[in-house]
């Protein structure tokens, strides 16, 4: 059982392991990330399948992908087409040891130049004992046919990293294509040179150049290796043609390598401050996922344009308008503050001074009342017996009757009325002569009774002319006063003036509410 577990766990760990191990094998190479037109980012790649092997052509939309931050953005992806075309440097080993090989050569790059676009150039260069440019970077391919036609062998030696070299420096001509392929087809072995490999891969790597390295295995195949590091390092391709294979198949490869470069498009959420930003590259190959870190610089966000100076008066001519057009309007509604505040000053000094007034007035007519008063008092008052001089009084069988006190009453006044004496009632009764209550008898209890439309009032008068608490009758100490409560339409007595202040409330009196009527009777 444990057997069996334990190779059920191996086969587990073999199938998690395969993308694992593609994802180490392939790879994003000559990455080129251009933000001119942010914020959509476009980013030119390789996917090379192996080290040294070939580009992978194959790849859609849904394989490619962009991680910035936590986010995950998708895009475009379409060939990546140069639109001034490639340019081609073909480097040929024509030593001797090439004889045999040449004329297949030969036939295999004729077939590149007719795979040429309208504005790809090429370029024909020759080693063996020396370097010869046959053909700088043009774009006849008649001329270039007959180049390659008469391409002979020659000498004993290969001056190999001596060709590579010059070949790299056609590349620095004006106005070369930036898409730069380097196809080199020797076996290899450089013999002499004041070149070095490295001082080739470093030129290379300089001009932006890709090596195309196809090996020729007539010789010793330790040498192969230097065309296949040139091509790792420069992120190219190396292929080693064996005896019996097709030179013009291998060099097929050569158009569908330079094209196999494709741009990722997509629309990017990174701040357009100015700043590098690592962003992750993820395709997905073979069933595994390959990602690479690359830095974007986001550009600045451009400035606002600049306002033409008539555009600029015609702001300021704005602003100063409204900055008077509100000035005015706030010294307006000043001014009109300013004489409605003097405005309620006069009038309260006015109202001070009416109201001064009046009370001089009540104290003066209160003095009158008081002396009014005074002498009604001391006209109620019985007259002393004459008395007659010389006569005495007669006799009497009884004695003489004690003789009754005067009652004292007080005298109340009510402004603009005749005075009332104050008559005091054991209780008070309102009978309801108009209105929906008529007939009615309401007796007034101790303290006040209000009257009015409200239904909160204790005696309620349904009438539209009524205010809500329109009276009040109050009693204390046998005294039943009425006052008006401030109404609309105002109260009346026994269809007198108007009531103001309060007044006492005499048995007999007619009180008069809007269109209603009432009764007032007291209790002696």
């Amino acid at each position: 059982m444990q057997k069996r577990f334990a190779m059920f766990l191996s086969i587990v760990f073999l199938f998690a392991a395969v993308p694992v191990l593609n994802a180490q094998t392939a790879r994003i190479e000559n990455e080129h990330a251009d933000t001119s037109a942010f914020p959509t980012i476009s980013i030119q790649f390789d996917l090379r399948s192996a080290p040294g092997g070939e580009l992978v052509d194959t790849l859609t939309s849904a394989d490619v992908n962009v991680l910035e931050g936590q986010q995950l953005m998708g895009g475009e992806l379409h060939p990546a087409q140069p639109a001034d075309g490639i340019a081609y440097v073909v480097l040929v080993d024509t030593s001797g040891s090439m004889t045999r090989l040449l004329p297949e050569i030969q036939a295999g790059l004729q077939k590149l130049v007719d795979s040429l676009g309208e504005k790809d150039r090429m370029a024909l260069v020759r080693c063996d004992d020396s370097v010869e440019v046959v053909r700088p970077l043009t774009a006849d391919h008649a001329d270039l046919k007959s180049a390659l036609d008469q391409l002979t062998p020659r000498g004993t030696t290969t001056q190999l990293y001596l060709g590579a070299y010059r070949s790299i420096e056609l590349f620095a001509q004006p106005g070369v294509q930036a898409r730069r392929i380097l196809l080199i087809v020797s076996d290899g072995h450089d013999e002499g040179t004041a070149y070095t490999l490295d001082d080739c891969i470093s030129k290379a790597k300089q001009a932006g150049a890709n090596v195309i390295g196809l090996g020729v295995t007539i010789g010793e195949k330790k040498y192969l290796l230097n065309l296949e590091r040139m091509a790792e390092l420069t992120s190219g391709f190396y292929s080693a043609i064996d005896a019996g294979q097709s030179w013009t198949e291998k060099i097929a490869l050569v158009p569908r390598h330079a094209r196999s470069r494709v741009v990722f498009t997509w629309t990017s959420n990174l701040p357009q401050n100015g700043q590098k930003h690592q962003v992750r590259l993820q395709v997905t190959y073979g069933g595994a996922a390959v990602f690479k870190d690359i830095q974007i610089e986001a550009p600045l966000a451009p400035p606002p344009p600049a306002i033409p100076w008539w555009r600029q008066w015609q702001i300021w001519t704005a602003v100063a308008t409204a900055i008077l057009v509100i000035s005015a309007v706030l010294f307006f509604i000043f001014q009109r503050n300013k004489k409605r505040r003097k405005e309620m000053e006069d009038l309260k000094k006015k109202l001070e001074e009416g109201a001064a007034k009046q009370s001089e007035t009540e104290k003066r007519l209160g003095e009158k009342l008081d002396a009014v008063s005074q002498g009604i008092g001391d006209l109620r008052k019985a007259p002393a017996a004459p008395a007659i001089i010389g006569q005495a009084a007669p006799p009497s069988s009884q004695p003489p009757a004690a003789s009754s006190p005067v009652q004292k009453r007080k005298t109340v006044f009510q402004s603009g009325s005749t005075a009332v004496p104050e008559t005091k009632y054991r209780g008070g009764i309102i009978e309801v002569l108009t209105g929906p209550l008529q007939g009615s008898h309401l007796p007034l209890p101790p303290g006040r009774v209000t009257l009015g439309r409200s239904p909160e009032n204790q005696i309620v008068v349904d009438d539209e002319k009524a205010s809500s608490l329109h009276a009040a009758i109050s009693s204390h100490d046998g005294l039943f006063w009425l006052e008006d409560q401030n109404s609309t339409n105002g109260t009346y007595i026994n269809e007198g003036p108007r009531l103001t202040g309060r007044i006492q409330l005499i048995n007999g009196m007619q009180i008069r509410i809007g269109g209603t009527r009432f009764l007032f009777r007291g209790e002696a």
